[in-house]
């Protein structure tokens, strides 16, 4: 599946997308996540499945498409 990484995010892994195998859920997928990017955990984040907004937890396909969002600033 591909994971998309916007703003500050992708400055903190160091890079904009990256393709996993073998994840089931948005959790499993956060701690994946957060083990190969550790400094992640510093920051809150929205994510977005196929562009849908989740806010639990949901069972991920290998052919989905989850980003991870920075916190919307603006006026």
């Amino acid at each position: 599946m591909k994971i998309l990484f916007f703003g500050v995010l992708a400055d903190v892994c160091g890079v904009n997308e990256i393709l996993v195998e073998h994840i089931t859920d948005i959790d499993a997928l956060k701690i994946d996540l957060k083990n190969k990017y550790p400094l992640l955990d510093n920051y809150n984040f929205q994510v977005v499945v196929n562009s849908e907004r989740v806010s639990t937890n949901v069972s991920l396909n290998s052919n989905d498409e989850v980003a991870f969002l920075p916190p919307f600033a603006g006026g």
